[in-house]
């Protein structure tokens, strides 16, 4: 079976895909959960001396990463569905494209929100491959956060 495109035809379509990506990528944040650092296991109560009888030995440190994501809101941001995908949107979606970095980051672990222009959003949906002669991008579908 004959193939439309030449080797050299699928190697430039996917180095125009990846002039796309750069062309249009802005930043995203994404922010994980974070992590619970104890720092004294061994804390005695010290009663009546006005404060707290029991220390605080417990912090929590952030866990946040940016990376670069093709970002598209929905013009109408009403309930509706995705012809393509067949995802039905509420009010406030977004749909993101990433590299296999960010996929990596947002899929391993507990993602709590992304942040994008100023607002937060969270993950509803899981990643989908999109995969452009060799060019991979894993699309997600994000809800603003009330």
């Amino acid at each position: 079976m004959a193939d439309l495109l030449s080797t050299t035809d699928k190697a430039f379509f996917a180095t125009v895909m990846g002039d796309i990506f750069d062309t249009f990528k802005r930043e995203i944040i994404v922010h994980k959960e974070p992590q619970k650092v104890v720092s004294n296991v061994n804390v005695d109560g010290y009663h009546g001396y006005g404060e707290s009888s029991n220390a605080q030995n417990v912090s929590y440190i952030p866990v946040s990463k940016s990376f670069f994501a093709m970002i598209s809101y929905k013009d109408d941001q009403k309930s509706d569905s995705d012809v393509d995908t067949g995802i039905e949107f509420s009010k406030g979606r977004v749909r993101i494209k990433v590299e296999q970095e960010a996929r990596d980051y947002m899929v391993n672990g507990k993602t709590e929100k992304v942040d994008i222009d100023g607002k937060s959003f969270k993950l509803v949906t899981d990643d989908s491959l999109k995969n452009y002669f060799g060019t991979k991008y894993y699309v997600f579908f994000l809800e603003v956060e009330n």
